[in-house]
């Protein structure tokens, strides 16, 4: 598979997984096990999915030197600082029960910045990082 389809599919998951999330948390309808699996399946889609991005994205773009290479330096050193935000997020919540997060208008804002940092990201890279990526690293292949 292309590494770009792979990643737009991957990008479905995460929004997915954020959307269930925050729908299971508003409507109070997951369980402490179920909201614990979720946040743990989440986070472990995302550090795959960047995981991915930093052996096979960013060093094609690399590679292709010029503007390619600026805007992938440029997107790998903004996704360092996403991916701070977000993975302290899980670490601070994954041990909490389902009434602690259902009360705390802290956890409800936080995921919802999360969400928010993460579709701004995935919109970026989907119009901008992915076209520069398939023109220049996956012409002719």
């Amino acid at each position: 598979m292309k590494l770009i389809v792979q990643l737009k599919k991957e990008h479905v998951e995460i929004m997915h997984a954020f959307e269930s999330i925050k729908s299971g948390v508003s409507e109070g309808k997951s369980g402490d096990a179920d909201l614990i699996n979720e946040l743990r399946e989440l986070k472990n889609i995302l550090v795959a999915h960047l995981d991915l991005e930093d052996k096979m994205l960013y060093p094609g773009l690399n590679k292709s030197g010029g503007e390619a290479k600026e805007v992938g330096e440029k997107f790998s050193k903004e996704m360092l600082e996403i991916s701070k935000v977000a993975l302290a997020f899980f670490g601070k919540y994954m041990s909490e029960t389902i009434g602690d997060l259902l009360r705390s208008a802290e956890f409800r804002k936080e995921l919802d910045g999360v969400i928010q940092a993460v579709t701004k990201r995935v919109d970026a890279e989907e119009n901008t990082l992915f076209p520069i990526y398939e023109k220049c690293c996956e012409v002719g292949k």
